[in-house]
């Protein structure tokens, strides 16, 4: 919920631990995300459970989008078997060079 209601040019900090993502998470461009000690982001449930329909746990962007995303300190992994996890999908074109790492 908190990517819902971040600003432009915000850092969403995660704390430590393991969070369980059941769908996907929409993150928008021009924003750091950033973790304490390697947070998990887990994948887990029937949305990722189709390999013939895969999804992203975590879409970055909106296809078309031009901007910056900045993350660092995360784990990307599922909890068990997610044969239709799609870890990260990349929508974001870089403004400059570097910008989208």
């Amino acid at each position: 919920k908190v990517l819902d209601n971040v600003k432009e040019d915000q850092i969403v900090y995660f704390d430590h631990g393991a969070y369980i993502i059941t769908s996907t998470i929409k993150v928008p461009k021009n924003i750091k995300i950033t973790g304490e000690i390697w947070p998990m982001l887990m994948a887990h449930g029937e949305k990722f459970a189709d390999q013939k329909n895969p999804i992203p746990m975590l879409q970055i962007g909106e296809p078309g989008d031009i901007g910056y995303i900045e993350m660092s300190d995360l784990l990307l992994q599922t909890r068990g078997p997610a044969p239709g996890a799609i870890m990260m999908e990349w929508n974001l074109e870089e403004e400059s060079q570097g910008a989208a790492a």
